[in-house]
């Protein structure tokens, strides 16, 4: 018996690229060639996908919203009852179509470091191919959760984020 593939089913991807998401891109690969440090690895879920088969863009914003997290635990912060951050602004540009089983990398780079304020550039990457498939920049407040207001950022985050790049 014969079947033929359903051209409304999203490709899957091929055994060679499943076994290419662990791959640590080398010098000369695109995204290595990248500014900023990397803040997230991991693969396009089939329930990202909207009905044309590619990540549905209110995933990106997941994406990049856990790559923030992580560089911030990066730069030592936990939060508690007394600070968190605060995003008050998000731009999104879409470069690329991820599909289905796309292995992504995530980037972030600091654009800005004011007194109460970072903004960060995130981009988001094809892990196989290093093709540039998104990228977020975010204002983020550094937060006192009692006071409900913007606080100034301490000195050993700011110094933090400095070495991020």
């Amino acid at each position: 018996m014969h079947t033929h593939a359903n051209p409304a089913t999203p490709r899957l991807p091929s055994p060679a690229r499943i076994a290419r998401v662990g791959h640590i891109p080398r010098k000369g690969h695109p995204m290595t060639d990248q500014p900023g440090t990397e803040t997230l690895r991991t693969y396009v879920q089939p329930w990202h996908c909207d009905e044309m088969g590619h990540m549905n863009v209110r995933h990106y914003l997941g994406m990049f919203d856990d790559a923030a997290f992580v560089m911030l635990a990066m730069i030592g912060h936990r939060t508690d009852e007394n600070f968190g951050w605060a995003d008050v602004q998000h731009t999104i540009r879409y470069l690329a179509e991820a599909e289905r089983g796309t292995p992504v990398a995530v980037r972030s780079e600091l654009v800005k470091l004011g007194s109460k304020s970072v903004t960060v550039l995130h981009r988001m990457f094809d892990i196989t191919t290093g093709t540039a498939l998104a990228e977020a920049e975010t204002v983020t407040v550094y937060f006192d959760l009692k006071a409900r207001k913007a606080a100034a950022i301490p000195e050993a985050y700011r110094t933090a984020l400095e070495a991020l790049g």
